[in-house]
């Protein structure tokens, strides 16, 4: 039977040197860097512990990690409203041995709360109509509002500040699977192999992300809504069969779900966020959503590094990396969201960031080594938008592309690389005012002449365009 492994890694240190944080930092909006010090680390509450396992790329048993932003002098640097701590939450989740994991990293702005946990309780179950499975839980129960949680502590989520990056590497003996997604804003990522070490280390700033959420019975929904909830039961009466409570939690990972429900969605609740919290996480994609992306798998397998990261503010998304569309030769990726913001009148700007692997790029559009241009365009019900920021910027290995403050409801972003090939020269039109001195002057004749030179007797004849005679 295949072992399914859930684990967090923990920060760098003497104890945990191979798989673990290797860094965690902050760019203040000055540009000064302020690496993280490391407060603690949560009591992850398991019954059973376990050792690092290099050879699998499995971390020790871990919890989450606490820290705090201080200057020089070790006054803190960094607050947010709950004060001055911050969490960062890593874990990979996969089977053993199968070569590559599932990776999930997240920082969050926090307060250290008590509550009554003290353990993990795990049990394996039974289900006639899913078949076997488990389960985990805190024992006993406590509130699953937490960001991050640990014994006998809660870390309380507050708003992170959005004018300061945040930058998080990670290391293992084995590499993530090579794309992800998630919630940054202008992210830059880089990779390195250090002998059989893989660093992993990407920065961005935290993102504002619209919410929504609903709830109608069955008889007023629209009939998208009833024809995707063909089991709820709706019944006004006090008598007879009961209604069914139908609960739908998406979440962006779903990938193309999630973005048809909150379509389905939108044209029954109000155009506009019911709450716009922030958030900075990525996450690794499933190789099902490689698949549907129809992404060039030999462009991903180039080598076993990190291959790119897409993210996006947008409600929904799709999770896995932009469809490749041979034919148009351009890469799409479908976004959604509600048109407004909270107030039902601004309209809320949406953010796409797509940082790809230089190698990886030239490998789907069959290019070399020398200079491509991109061009962005986004089209919403058949007609393009017009974008206030676009960027495109080649270095360090990687491509890095941004479009800004575009609308919604569930636009298509387009991205289309181009390179002039080796034989194409760029040719500058002579203007028209200048032909005429542009134009290369008619060379004169020259004309031939003769002299007869004479020294006593003797005499010679002397031909050129300036004969002259000889010395003497």
């Amino acid at each position: 039977p295949s072992r399914v492994i859930t684990a967090k890694y923990p920060y760098c240190s003497l104890k945990d040197p191979l798989i673990c944080l290797k860094s965690f930092w902050a760019i203040l909006p000055d540009g000064k860097r302020i690496e993280a010090t490391f407060i603690k680390e949560l009591d992850p509450g398991s019954p059973v512990r376990s050792i690092s396992e290099p050879v699998y790329g499995l971390p020790r048993t871990a919890g989450d990690s606490i820290f705090e932003f201080r200057d020089e002098s070790g006054a803190v640097a960094i607050k947010h409203n709950g004060g001055s701590l911050f969490a960062l939450r890593s874990s990979l989740t996969g089977y053993l041995g199968a070569g590559a994991y599932d990776f999930e990293g997240a920082v969050f702005a926090v307060a250290l709360r008590e509550n009554a946990s003290k353990e993990i309780f795990f049990r394996g179950y039974t289900n006639v109509a899913n078949g076997a499975g488990y389960s985990y839980n805190w024992n006993p129960a406590v509130a699953t509002d937490c960001a991050v949680m640990g014994v006998g502590v809660c870390g309380v989520q507050f708003t992170l500040p959005t004018d300061i990056r945040f930058g998080v590497e990670m290391q293992s003996t084995i590499f993530p699977i090579k794309w992800s997604h998630g919630r940054l804003d202008s992210p830059v990522a880089s990779t390195k192999l250090n002998g059989k070490i893989y660093s992993l280390s990407i920065e961005g700033k935290p993102t504002r992300i619209p919410a929504v959420s609903g709830s109608a019975r069955f008889s007023q929904l629209t009939p998208a809504l009833q024809k995707r909830y063909p089991n709820a039961i709706e019944s006004d009466k006090q008598s007879g069969t009961k209604g069914a409570i139908t609960l739908d939690d998406l979440s962006p990972a779903q990938g193309d779900r999630s973005l048809a429900a909150l379509k389905d969605w939108l044209e029954y609740l109000p155009d506009k966020a019911q709450a716009i919290p922030t958030a900075w996480s990525i996450r690794t994609i499933s190789v099902s959503d490689l698949n549907t992306a129809k992404f060039p798998t030999k462009c991903l397998n180039l080598d076993e590094n990190f291959a790119g990261l897409v993210t996006t503010n947008a409600t929904a998304y799709s999770s896995g990396p932009p469809r490749f569309d041979s034919a148009t030769g351009t890469l799409e990726y479908q976004v959604a969201a509600p048109h407004f913001e909270k107030d039902g009148v601004t309209p809320f700007k949406g953010s796409y960031d797509l940082a790809i692997r230089s190698d990886v790029a030239r490998c789907i559009y069959g290019f070399t080594s020398a200079p491509v241009q991109a061009t962005i365009s986004i089209l919403s019900s058949g007609t393009e938008q017009k974008i206030t920021s676009t960027t495109f910027k080649e270095e360090n290995g990687w491509m890095n592309f941004s479009a800004k403050n575009f609308e919604f409801s569930s636009p298509k972003l387009m991205l289309k690389l181009t390179q002039n090939s080796p034989t194409e020269q760029v040719q500058t039109p002579v203007p028209k005012s200048s032909a005429t001195a542009a134009a290369p002057a008619t060379k004169p004749v020259a004309k031939t002449t003769s002299i007869t030179c004479s020294k006593g007797k003797l005499k010679k004849k002397v031909s050129g365009t300036a004969p002259r005679c000889p010395a003497g």
